[in-house]
This record gives C-alpha cells, structure tokens and sequence, in this order.
C-alpha cells in the first residue's frame, strides 16, 4: 500500500530527526565540550522526542488493520 503524501512526508521528517539525532549523539561523544554546553540534550532527552514523535504519527496515519 503506497504512502500518501503526507505520510510520506512524515516519515521522511521522522528519519531526518533520527539521523540528525544520531549525528548529535556521535559529535557529543567525540567532542566532551558538546555535551558541556549543551547539557539538557542528552540521549534520554533525544529517545524520549523520538518516542513522542513517533507516537504522534502514528496517532496520525494509522496503520489500516489486517483482517
């Protein structure tokens, strides 16, 4: 079943969130001072917003149940 437009669109913003997560989560590791400056964005505040993205579109763009 092909996506619509906007659910295309949605997933395609889920997975730029994910990977500029991941890059963030990397460039902390590397570089301590990152993880200084910036101490309220931690992996566990990263994980949480996915997992509340994530949820949003699902809420969203359900997906239809198989009988």
């Amino acid at each position: 079943m092909p996506l619509s437009g906007r659910a295309l669109h949605a997933a395609s913003a889920l997975c730029i969130l994910a990977v500029s997560s991941a890059r963030f989560l990397a460039a902390s590791a590397r570089f301590p001072a990152v993880s200084a400056r910036f101490p309220a964005v931690s992996a566990r505040a990263l994980a949480a917003s996915l997992r509340a993205l994530a949820a949003s579109v699902r809420s969203r763009y359900p997906s239809p149940s198989i009988v």
